[in-house]
């Protein structure tokens, strides 16, 4: 789906407020879907960039009149040189990947000298070819390569990430976060 839950957007956002102080640091909101998230983090960070791998969302959503820039790709193919202090926001975007793709993913932006990685993932959520969204939209993207997504399951895949917050629906990880954050943050 173009969107997901609010679930810990002012929470992602205040993180972010907090942790990155400059506020002419390059964000980059993967998965930009229908924006609505973008526009919180573009509120604060002039310089908010998307990724979104379906065209028709960028056409859609009029996304380039959302975000200082738009990459219609895919997260994977992005350029090394754009990864170095950047700090990136995943919202529901591992779950689409499979595993090994989204671990190739999180390990090639934390070697690439990315600033911080924000990632949001629903629980136990199926999403597949036949789902209402995905055959709306024909977004083969859409569809969840990881819908046995639990605390327990996403700790063991992506071990280099620290739970910052969860509920009964999702999760909130991140990593480069300092370590002073994490303390409140986990309080």
């Amino acid at each position: 789906m173009p969107e997901s839950y609010p679930d810990f957007q002012t929470l992602i956002v205040d993180t972010l407020l907090d942790a990155v102080p400059e506020r002419d640091t390059r964000i980059i909101d993967v998965g930009a879907g229908n924006g609505s998230f973008g526009a919180s983090i573009l509120a604060h960070f002039p310089n908010t960039d998307a990724i979104e791998v379906w065209r028709a969302y960028v056409e859609q959503f009029q996304l380039a009149s959302k975000y200082r820039r738009v990459y219609v790709m895919r997260a994977q193919d992005i350029d090394d040189a754009d990864i170095r202090d950047t700090v990136f926001v995943l919202g529901d975007v591992l779950e689409h990947l499979d595993p090994p793709e989204a671990q190739l993913l999180l390990r090639r932006l934390r070697g690439g000298a990315a600033r911080m990685i924000v990632v949001k993932v629903p629980w136990m959520y199926e999403q597949g070819a036949d789902h209402p969204a995905v055959v709306a939209s024909g977004n083969v993207y859409e569809i969840h390569n990881q819908p046995d997504l639990t605390p327990e399951v996403f700790a063991s895949r992506y071990p280099e990430m620290t739970l910052l917050s969860k509920n009964t629906r999702c999760g909130v990880y991140v990593w480069g976060l300092p370590g002073r954050f994490l303390q409140t943050a986990s309080s």
